[in-house]
């Protein structure tokens, strides 16, 4: 199966930069309305996954048809510690070593784009009394250090990476000793993602500190709840002067659990919608307190112009013009819109994006790469180290020139759709695999054309 076979054509080795490698994007000005099925969600499949290896058991992971690259490489790392997994259609089994079963793998864990990925094993890693090696592909390469790398460092693990534009690859040998550290979470919440599922195969209690403003706090909720549901007995408290107690503990969890679709990506269906003036369907938008932050597109849709019905079990978006005002938008939690929903503001009543300076750490500086994406297309904005201002009623036109997505899987989907309107070729032909990889299938069921093609660019 399609699935099967990205997973293992990718293995042992990580994403390779699509350098020229085109998307062609036919001007549509027949679109139709459809279905857009969201991917499943690789926050929660990539914990779960960590998670239920180290449990003692079976357990199937349901809803995960359509994953993309970023969940696969945590499958394909945790397999290279001993982890058995069967990644079927529609599911992934594994089958967990326990809290202390991995063994040495023989080669470097590759963790293609994914930074969660990273950042999760490195938590994990940082317990093994063996060396491991941790890459990436160029983009997370460049990302730098973090918070999680000191505080280890605190805990005895011994580290050695790069300097310079590429720090990695990251050498990593335990085991830890925590008792007590500090991390910050102002940049990322994933360094206490990694510490609060790494307490599972801890010696003892430790403490940690928070010492300052928190971002991305829906997806830290996620790492802690999926640690409570698998037998943790502690809760973190995300108040910034407070201190967290973690103890270790054996997971237990159910034999399945089901996967719920990424909400982030219906930014994308919004976009289309308001731009090609069409309905779409969501089957699958998951319940809010799976959506980490990304339910804020249902408050907001009225202010962008579209109407959101959330009857009868499914999510039918249309365009409401006249309901189209200024808004301000915080993107404390969920800075993966910033692209899709400046598009947006462009095409409806302008508006300000605020909170999202953490977007600048992600596979590129979103904040200024938007803004030059958003350029490409003729379209004018502002922005500063905490967001994005767009003045309203514009309208994109063609890219005199091939748009530069920068290897970042959400510019690329941001510019294919601004590109459906208008025509125009797109940097990057698979990007969107990262995260949506039956993207390009959802968009030509609207009617969208697209060809691939390899050209030269200057």
């Amino acid at each position: 199966m399609k699935h099967l076979d990205r997973w293992q054509a990718n293995a042992g080795k990580g994403r390779k930069p699509s350098k020229d490698e085109v998307l062609v994007i036919g001007k549509s000005s027949t679109p139709t309305a459809s279905t857009w099925r969201l991917p499943p969600s690789k926050s929660h499949l990539i914990r779960w996954a960590l998670v239920a290896a180290q449990s003692e058991e079976v357990t199937t992971l349901l809803g995960t048809k359509g994953a993309g690259d970023d969940a696969l490489s945590m499958a394909r790392c945790l397999t290279q510690l001993g982890v058995q997994i069967e990644v079927d259609e529609n599911s992934w089994t594994v089958q967990g070593v326990g809290q202390f079963g991995f063994t040495r793998p023989h080669t470097l864990l590759n963790c293609g784009n994914s930074g969660t990925t990273l950042r999760l094993l490195t938590g994990l890693c940082a317990r093994f009394s063996f060396p491991v090696m941790l890459d990436g592909d160029n983009t997370l390469r460049r990302r730098g250090n973090d918070a999680l790398w000191p505080a280890l460092q605190e805990c005895g693990v011994e580290l050695s990476f790069g300097k310079g534009a590429e720090i990695l690859p990251l050498i990593i040998r335990g085991p830890w000793h925590p008792t007590t550290l500090q991390i910050s979470t102002s940049d990322s919440s994933q360094p206490l993602s990694a510490i609060r599922l790494g307490a599972i195969g801890a010696k003892q209690p430790f403490s940690i500190k928070l010492g300052d403003y928190s971002v991305s706090r829906r997806h830290l909720e996620l790492s802690d709840q999926i640690a409570r549901k698998s037998g943790s007995n502690d809760s973190l408290n995300l108040n910034d002067d407070d201190n967290i107690t973690l103890s270790p503990w054996k997971p237990n969890i159910a034999s399945q659990i089901t996967i719920p679709a990424d909400a982030s990506h219906a930014a994308f269906a919004l976009l289309f919608t308001k731009l090609h003036n069409v309905s779409l369907t969501i089957p699958n938008m998951p319940e809010d307190e799976d959506c980490l932050g990304h339910e804020i597109l249902s408050v907001e849709a009225g202010s962008l112009g579209l109407s959101w019905d959330s009857s009868a079990d499914k999510i039918k978006i249309s365009s409401a013009p006249d309901a189209e005002k200024y808004v301000e938008i915080d993107l404390r939690d969920a800075n993966d819109l910033i692209t899709p929903l400046s598009s947006l503001l462009a095409i409806s009543g302008g508006g300000k994006i605020v909170g999202a300076s953490h977007a600048a750490n992600k596979e590129s500086n979103r904040i200024t790469k938007t803004v030059e994406l958003l350029a490409a297309f003729g379209i004018s904005c502002s922005h500063d180290a905490d967001g994005i201002e767009v003045s309203g009623g514009q309208f994109p036109s063609q890219p005199a020139k091939v748009v530069n997505c920068h290897n970042d899987h959400r510019l690329q989907m941001s510019a294919v759709i601004l590109a459906s309107a208008v025509g125009g070729v797109i940097r990057g032909s698979n990007l969107h695999e990262v995260s949506f990889p039956n993207f390009l299938d959802t968009i030509s069921k609207s009617g969208i054309s697209y060809e691939k093609r390899v050209q030269s660019i200057e």
